[in-house]
């Protein structure tokens, strides 16, 4: 049997050659999907599609990959709308980076970006929701304007805004708060470190992949035992 990525493949591979052979006949290769919205000119989509499996591609570099339930194209075949998407995939420099799940996503094929709402993003350690994200394939950057919640590092973070650049997976996060279980030491204790349960606020948090580096700004940290640090 084939694999799930053999069958998706061959499926594209499919469809990109019906699309040449009906531009070389001159025939318009989306016409029995243009024929469900005749007469209805009020609408900006001259494509509809259901239950389909969407890939974009910038030569033969993969962009963007993901399931959905419906797929409008508008009628200048720039914008493409991707409703309940699932199992999605970015793509930075040809190679998987970052995962992602949404309720919609608009797609502009000419500037090789991405709205997202209502999705959920995973990154490495990151495991996050927002209502509303933007990705852009030009500096394979994602950006998260409004409040977020989710997984990061072990713990659960909340911030009111956050940036991801897939490329050297940095994640940086603005006003927000980290809670979860930290192991250390004090320079005299010999024993194993401590477990304990903290809470770090801060005004940014960015955390790096190479190095694995996190770095507070004005931050204050407390935890179960009522130890208070604050830096600057």
């Amino acid at each position: 049997m084939r694999t799930a990525a053999n069958l998706l493949g061959s499926v594209l591979l499919l469809w990109l050659l019906y699309l040449g052979a009906m531009r070389l006949r001159s025939v318009d290769p989306l016409a029995d999907y243009r024929e469900a919205l005749e007469g209805a000119a009020e609408t900006p989509f001259g494509v509809t599609m259901h239950r389909a499996t969407l890939a974009a591609y910038d030569g033969d570099r993969p962009l963007i990959r993901l399931g959905t339930s419906l797929i409008e194209v508008t009628r200048d075949e720039r914008e493409v709308w991707l409703h309940d998407c699932r199992d999605g995939r970015l793509f930075d420099q040809g190679k998987e980076a970052a995962r992602f799940e949404a309720g919609l996503v608009r797609y502009d094929d000419f500037r090789k970006k991405a709205e997202v709402k209502n999705g959920r993003l995973l990154v490495g350690q990151l495991d996050v929701r927002a209502q509303q994200a933007v990705w852009t394939d030009a500096d394979g950057r994602v950006e998260v304007p409004g409040p977020i919640k989710g997984a990061l590092a072990g713990g659960n973070v909340e911030a009111q805004s956050a940036e991801v650049w897939l490329r050297s997976r940095t994640v940086e996060a603005k006003a927000g708060k980290w809670e979860g279980v930290l192991a250390y030491r004090t320079p005299l204790q010999e024993k194993k470190p401590d477990k304990r349960r903290v809470v770090f606020r801060f005004q940014s948090i960015k955390k790096t992949a190479k190095p694995n580096v996190t770095i507070y700004t004005n931050a204050e940290m407390v935890d179960d035992q009522d130890t208070f640090v604050r830096a600057d």
